[in-house]
């Protein structure tokens, strides 16, 4: 195909075929979320009709939609295709991305948590074991997916794969996306006992074979059952794991580890929160530091 009859839509799909072997599913599919839904003004662009006006107009109608975050992996993903195929015309687009905002995310509290997981275990078994080894053990929806019974050994889970769905939506099984996916997360015995509870084969799933998607299927389920509760994603407890490593005092950097990244950035960014309870004890504390330098003055 000639680049001057090349839109920016098929440039994209062009890109991504270019990398399906070097990219992972979840990043092949969010490429095609991101080519089918997003930035629609510019898809049909003809590649060297693209101006930065015409670039920077799709994006300015995609902030009444979507987050920032969203548009600039959809950004990204124009500009790598862009300059993949016409890089002349990449080199000369300038647009504005909208600013970074900060994160903002629900962390559940001890009490919370004793509460859903005490009515979890009488209303929806099915998510018992899923809500443990993401609120325990920090682990990730996908990787809860592909623990199997020969993972848990000697008081510690080992994480080898991830079940994630490919751009068709089938759930195929893939390595860690980086080294420092590959890892060991220290459990009770008696968390190992519930874990393999009713597994008679150990390349038997943990989860019943439960995909990702169909964890937070359940999860959603079971709150809309019980609507006292205040709902928040299936991911925060991984959040609420990261928190409570902080609030014993664990060092970064074996928190970071435990939870699969290669370094403490992403703990120090996203995962820092404080729980509201535990702000108010150190808040009493700091209040009755002030009254001992007054009274002994």
């Amino acid at each position: 195909m000639q680049i001057n009859n090349m839109t920016v839509s098929e440039a994209i799909d062009r890109y991504i075929k270019s990398k399906y072997t070097v990219l992972s599913p979840s990043t092949v599919n969010g490429y095609i979320i991101i080519r089918r839904n997003q930035l629609q003004n510019l898809m049909s662009v003809n590649l060297t009709d693209i101006t930065s006006e015409l670039y920077q107009s799709a994006i300015n109608r995609d902030m009444l939609k979507y987050s920032s975050k969203s548009i600039s992996n959809a950004v990204g993903l124009v500009n790598a295709a862009v300059k993949m195929f016409a890089p002349e015309i990449q080199s000369k687009l300038f647009v504005t991305k909208p600013q970074k905002t900060k994160a903002s995310f629900y962390i559940p509290e001890e009490d919370e948590i004793d509460i859903i997981y005490s009515r979890i275990k009488k209303l929806k078994p099915i998510l018992i074991k899923p809500f443990l080894l993401a609120s325990q053990c920090g682990l990730r929806p996908s990787e809860i997916s592909a623990l199997s019974g020969d993972c848990i050994c000697k008081g510690q889970i080992e994480i080898k794969a991830a079940i994630v769905l490919d751009h068709q939506g089938h759930p195929i099984r893939k390595a860690p996306k980086t080294y420092a996916g590959y890892r060991s997360i220290p459990i009770s015995p008696q968390m190992e006992k519930v874990l393999l509870k009713n597994i008679n084969n150990r390349k038997e799933s943990i989860c019943g074979g439960m995909t990702a998607k169909e964890i937070g299927n359940e999860w959603r389920k079971f709150f809309d059952t019980n609507t006292d509760l205040y709902y928040f994603k299936f991911y925060a407890l991984r959040h609420y794991y990261a928190s409570k490593c902080l609030l014993m005092s664990i060092p970064q950097r074996y928190i970071a580890e435990l939870m699969g990244h290669s370094s403490t950035n992403m703990i120090e960014r996203v995962y820092q929160h404080v729980f509201p309870s535990a702000m108010q004890k150190y808040k009493l504390l700091l209040a009755d530091s002030m009254d001992m330098i007054l009274e002994t003055n």
